[in-house]
């Protein structure tokens, strides 16, 4: 009998199903860290609206929300004191794609400065995150308390 080396049709098919194992646990797992980094994102920024809302009537003056399009960021910042209060980046897969201000009109560009007036009242936006090429979400800030909720565009 001659000694043949090689691999049974047995071991080859249980590398292949080990392996499909490991890849699909791997790409589950990345799903669920860009849902976790993405949701982590919504709360800080409804806490950022909140935070903002608390110091325009604690300190009786207006503060902005400054949302940076092109950066992909929002800051909270006095223009009295010049003095920033926070800055939110979104996730590296996010992009915000444009962002729409009842006051101002609709911006792709730029940076949009969004008013918390001294009684704490906040504008109505719009802003157009794009998820991935074919995914825009809509996270909208009510006017007045400045709840934060989404919708998918």
């Amino acid at each position: 009998m001659k000694n043949i080396k090689g691999w049974t049709l047995i071991e080859i098919l249980v590398v292949l199903f080990l392996m499909s194992l490991l890849i699909s646990s791997i790409s589950f797992s990345y799903k669920n860290l860009f849902k976790f980094k993405y949701n982590k994102f919504k709360k800080n920024l409804q806490n950022m609206i909140f935070y903002g809302r608390e110091l325009s009537i604690v300190e009786d003056r207006e503060f902005f929300l400054k949302i940076d399009i092109k950066n992909s960021s929002i800051e909270l910042y006095s223009i009295e004191n010049n003095r920033n209060y926070g800055i939110i980046k979104l996730p590296e897969n996010i992009k915000i794609e444009k962002v729409k201000v009842n006051s101002l009109g609709e911006f792709k560009k730029g940076i949009v400065n969004v008013k918390i007036d001294k009684w704490g009242n906040i504008e109505r936006v719009k802003i157009f995150l794009k998820i991935s090429s074919n995914e825009i979400r809509k996270l909208i800030i009510k006017g007045g308390r400045g709840i934060l909720y989404e919708k998918e565009v």
